[in-house]
């Protein structure tokens, strides 16, 4: 549902030349959006964002040199981190085309188009099959290949924090779900750093528990330096209901109908919403930020 993206400075810089590719680039990139940019060639995003400056117009009060500062910015507030490429004298060129055949990007844009696979030209964009266009939602079978299919970007990229949420977390099901999932998370990865992953789960009648549910979702799971937080919510008279099934992780998140626990039947589908920023930043805020749920037990 999130793809990562190599774009060429000097495309960057054209669209900023243009109001129509300055507003598309705001809008169909970053947090919210199936686009997330790559911190390639650095990575830090300070020391991307003073790279791509290096590229921009000399004049910084024109339009375009507004535009391309605000571009920049923009960028560099969600990004897949990657490792710095050791010869970073090389041109941009030079560099994903090396670092391309070693960790390969989802997307690249550049002008004009290298041969390599999945690389694209901004003229090239919205040609019928372009690797550019991608869904926000989609339906798949209730199974666990299906869903760790759809959702392994977010867990191989992200390097801080992945949180997943849901009312029934603590049932068998959802537990085998979690175990595939975070599987993924040691899967072709892009950068070395292991994030921090919370499971939130409403409390019920059950004689689960949060240390039962962290034991049960981590058997079979060696994967160096993963923590794993397991928290029972209970709902309060002047708050939301906890009714929510999603995952969020600091490059977005996404929406689920009947949540992790699958049934295993191919005849059984779900519906799963890649989530806009504005709700994504409600449900953050909502559970990670500031729960604004009681915190019941813990582990």
């Amino acid at each position: 549902m999130i793809h990562e993206y190599a774009i060429a400075p000097s495309v960057l810089a054209s669209w900023a030349n243009n109001t129509r590719d300055y507003r598309e680039f705001l809008r169909e990139y970053g947090l919210g959006s199936p686009r997330i940019i790559s911190s390639f060639p650095k990575a830090k995003a300070s020391k991307l964002r003073g790279y791509l400056l290096g590229f921009g117009p000399q004049d910084q009060e024109s339009i375009q040199g507004k535009r391309y500062l605000e571009m920049v910015s923009f960028l560099v507030e969600t990004l897949v981190e990657r490792v710095a490429p050791e010869n970073s004298s090389d041109s941009w060129e030079q560099m994903v085309t090396s670092e391309h055949e070693n960790r390969p990007f989802n997307v690249i844009i550049a002008d004009p188009k290298l041969e390599l696979s999945e690389c694209i030209s901004p003229s090239g964009m919205y040609d019928q099959g372009s690797c550019w266009s991608h869904q926000r939602q989609a339906s798949i079978q209730r199974q666990v290949t299906p869903a760790a299919c759809l959702l392994k970007n977010f867990l191989r990229f992200s390097t801080k924090q992945i949180v997943f949420i849901d009312p029934y977390g603590w049932t068998s099901s959802a537990c085998s779900t979690f175990s595939a999932l975070l599987k993924e998370v040691a899967q072709d990865r892009v950068c070395s750093k292991v994030p921090q992953v919370t499971l939130y789960y409403k409390e019920s009648n059950s004689s689960a528990t949060p240390a039962s549910v962290k034991q049960q979702i981590l058997e079979g799971i060696d994967i160096e330096g993963l923590k794993l937080q397991v928290l029972e919510l209970k709902e309060t008279s002047d708050d939301d209901v906890f009714h929510n099934r999603c995952v969020l992780t600091e490059h977005g998140g996404a929406f689920s109908g009947h949540g992790f626990g699958l049934s295993g039947e191919p005849t059984h589908t779900d519906d799963w919403f890649l989530l806009g920023r504005e709700i994504y930043e409600k449900k953050w805020e909502q559970f990670v930020d500031d729960c604004r749920f009681e915190i019941g037990t813990q582990s």
